[in-house]
């Protein structure tokens, strides 16, 4: 095994070489759209793979709980499925921003109970501008 990984090790370092970039500007393109700093989330990993030996038609993603994995493979043309990638992204960057706002709205449930049982004007009953 380890015979056939050093005779094809030089096919996917030159893989990698060829879409780290690529796959870098998706990602920085969507954290800046999304106006987030650049996501490095301690505890949490965002991999993606370059496997040739996957259909090019198929993008195969997992989550296991922080760890985020896509494996891609270029397809005829040479490209790889970058829509894909940033689709996955996608739903690993909202994670630790979503786990923190869970627990905020317990902080507020003392004022939202005085809000509730505040009188409120006619014009407020109406949503009138003041």
């Amino acid at each position: 095994m380890h015979a056939l990984w050093l005779k094809h090790q030089s096919e996917y370092l030159s893989l990698v070489q060829q879409f780290h970039d690529p796959v870098s500007k998706t990602i920085t393109q969507a954290d800046l759209y999304l106006k987030l700093p650049f996501s490095n989330y301690p505890g949490q990993r965002f991999v993606v793979h370059l496997e040739p030996m996957l259909s090019p038609t198929q993008v195969n993603s997992r989550n296991y709980t922080n760890l985020y994995f896509v494996v891609v493979s270029p397809d005829q043309d040479g490209q790889v499925k970058l829509p894909e990638i940033r689709h996955t992204y996608l739903h690993f960057v909202p994670r630790p921003h979503g786990a923190q706002a869970h627990h905020q709205p317990q902080t507020l449930d003392p004022l939202l109970l005085e809000i509730a049982t505040a009188p409120l004007s006619q014009s407020s009953r109406r949503g009138a501008a003041l």
